[in-house]
């Protein structure tokens, strides 16, 4: 199963989902991880966990450098023969690297917040995904349809109309039902080498994570 964190523009919350998804699923089960962010903030994340709380908390997770492209397919194709889960941190570009995520992936999750430029940014993506779609049904593949997560939405805001219609309304994508919202735990929990589900147990952000999680899981499970 490989699950790729993927938007063509940066700053949606990416690596922060990607971390936090890493986290809990490693801790019952092994986790491979491919960092394409240029600023490898979880390869950062990684090591930071382990410097914070030991070996022990990092030994399900194994970290990938695929050196080229082709390395990088041959990973996946391993990875998916052999059942385990891949996660994937895609970069905020497009670029063959991410386009080789996107195409391989079994899920995709794209966060996006409220604001005006992220639905410009999104349609900017689903723009990506056609041209991605156009070859994917030239060799008779199934079509990718990119799970989209309102993320880092301010604790505040109830009107998401704009947003929720455009993502509902677009063939290539399908609204998650989960809402993640700014929450200062996401900020302060990697510096401890935590999740915030470990870092603030039964918090605001603990309970909207671990509602998309579970969200998640039907979705890998269908």
């Amino acid at each position: 199963m490989i699950i790729t964190l993927s938007h063509q523009k940066g700053g949606v919350g990416k690596s922060t989902l990607a971390w936090n998804l890493i986290v809990e699923y490693s801790k019952n089960r092994k986790i491979y991880v491919i960092d394409l962010d240029m600023q490898k903030t979880i390869t950062y994340s990684i090591q930071i966990r382990k410097n914070k709380l030991g070996d022990g908390k990092t030994k399900n997770i194994i970290l990938l450098n695929p050196r080229n492209d082709n390395e990088m397919v041959e990973m996946m194709i391993n990875i998916q023969k052999s059942k385990e889960l891949l996660i994937i941190d895609s970069g905020g570009f497009d670029s063959s690297s991410n386009r080789i995520a996107i195409t391989g992936s079994d899920i995709l999750l794209t966060p996006v917040s409220a604001e005006f430029y992220e639905l410009l940014g999104l349609r900017k993506y689903s723009e990506i995904l056609d041209k991605i779609n156009q070859e994917v049904r030239s060799k008779n593949k199934q079509e990718l349809i990119a799970n989209v997560i309102l993320n880092k939405i301010n604790p505040n805001t109830t009107d998401l109309e704009e947003m929720t219609t455009f993502v509902e309304s677009n063939k290539n994508f399908n609204l998650m039902k989960s809402i993640i919202r700014q929450r200062a735990d996401y900020k302060n929990a990697p510096a401890t080498g935590n999740g915030v589900s470990e870092f603030s147990p039964n918090g605001k952000a603990d309970a909207e994570f671990k509602n998309f999680k579970k969200e998640l899981d039907i979705i890998i499970e269908s």
